[in-house]
C-alpha cells in the first residue's frame, strides 16, 4: 500500500506525508516526505485537511522517518496533488470553500 495519507497518532501527533508499508520493517510505514499537522485550522475537524492544507493550517518537518503500526489510530487518504507541493517544500495553502 503506497500513498499520501493522514496519520493520526497516539499521543496527539498528526502527520501527512507520502508513505508506503516498509519492506525492511514488518508492521511499519516508511515515509519519503512529510510533515506534522501542529495546528489543523480547520472548522469542521480534520476531514478538511484532505483537499489539501487551509490557510491557518500549521506544519513542521517531520523528524521520524518511521511509524510503527501500533502508533497508528487512524489513516485519512488525502488527494496527493494538493499535497503535493507543501511535502516538496513549497506552501501552497487553499481557501476554505
Amino acid at each position: 500500500m503506497t500513498g499520501t495519507f493522514i496519520f493520526v497518532l497516539d499521543r496527539g501527533f498528526v502527520v501527512v506525508g507520502k508513505a508506503e508499508l516498509d519492506p525492511d520493517l514488518a508492521f511499519t510505514w516508511k515515509l519519503s516526505r512529510a510533515c506534522t499537522i501542529r495546528h489543523w485550522g480547520t472548522t469542521e475537524g480534520l476531514g478538511q485537511l484532505v483537499q489539501g492544507p487551509l490557510p491557518n493550517t500549521k506544519l513542521d518537518p517531520v523528524v521520524e522517518e518511521r511509524i510503527p503500526f501500533r502508533a497508528v489510530l487512524r489513516i485519512l487518504t488525502v488527494e496527493a496533488e494538493a499535497w503535493d507541493p507543501v511535502l516538496s517544500g513549497e506552501m501552497h495553502p487553499r481557501t476554505p470553500a
